[in-house]
């Protein structure tokens, strides 16, 4: 039985992570190279670009020194080889994940079934990252192919996004008009020419599906963030004090292709000390 990732709980699980205030350079994916056989699929990654030291980043994140290299496996358990290059520190089987189940009894017969709950809806609202290049067959932009090798007769840009956010994958491309790729980050570059995605989904032809040796590159907008965020800000301005426990935090931490710092976290719970 699968569990399926509670991925609303992405940002209080990361920020539940972190006990002390430091500068870190993190995103959800990798910004430097990275060891090819790194845990898949990745949801969270540390670039060390800044002399971290490799036993600080396991204490930080709360990562025994076993983890962090069955998810690194370039890294030994004594922390070296420690290249520059970017670390897995939140694997996606990490995160919080539910499950239900549920079971009828009957005079004669027993039927007992189990089932395990499943990622909500598919978001309705998808950010274009634009048209990326994907030329080199061995380094594809967005690792994995999920439609048919000769292609869908009926593709359409919101099926394949839908196509993977049920398979957990954080990336959607739609590339020659027919195929669905899937990804938890990218790897390829911008094209020069946005208009070389040219070629009509086949499933729509008023919509563009990438382009030869092109992909149309979508991730969902994180409206958990900003929900978060707008709590936050109404319950400090409003005076309430906020709860806060292990699995529960008044701020959520989200961060995307680039730095952030987790001293924004101090400030909001010192923020709210001084209201209580």
């Amino acid at each position: 039985m699968k569990a399926a990732p509670c991925f609303p709980a992405l940002a209080t699980f990361l920020v539940a992570l972190v006990s002390v205030p430091r500068a870190v350079c993190t995103s959800t994916s990798p910004s430097l190279q990275f060891d090819p056989d790194t845990i898949s699929p990745c949801v969270m990654w540390e670039d060390n670009a800044n002399d971290l030291v490799c036993e600080d980043v396991r204490e930080n994140w709360g990562i025994t020194p076993e983890e962090f290299s069955e998810w690194n496996p370039s890294v030994g358990l004594d922390c070296k080889p420690w290249r520059i290059q970017s670390y897995c520190v939140v694997p996606l089987k990490r995160l919080p994940v539910t499950t239900t189940s549920s079971q009828t009894s009957k005079t004669t017969t027993t039927t007992s079934t189990s089932s395990t709950s499943t990622l909500g809806p598919s978001p309705t609202s998808w950010s274009s990252l634009g048209c990326y290049t994907d030329e080199n067959p061995k380094y594809s932009a967005l690792k994995q192919r999920l439609s048919d090798a000769a292609g869908d007769k009926n593709l359409t840009i919101a099926a394949c996004q839908d196509t993977c956010y049920k398979a957990s994958f954080i990336f959607a491309g739609v590339k020659a008009g027919k195929e669905c790729w899937c990804s938890d980050n990218v790897l390829g570059d911008l094209a020069v020419n946005a208009t070389d995605c040219n070629i009509p989904c086949t499933g729509d032809k008023t919509s563009m599906c990438g382009g030869s040796k092109r992909l149309n590159v979508f991730e969902p907008v994180d409206d958990f963030w900003n929900e978060d965020v707008a709590e936050t800000t109404a319950q400090m301005e409003s005076g309430q004090p906020t709860a806060v426990s292990d699995t529960d935090s008044s701020a959520s931490l989200h961060s995307r292709g680039g730095c952030m710092s987790i001293l924004l976290l101090i400030t909001l719970g010192y923020f709210e000390l001084m209201l209580l």
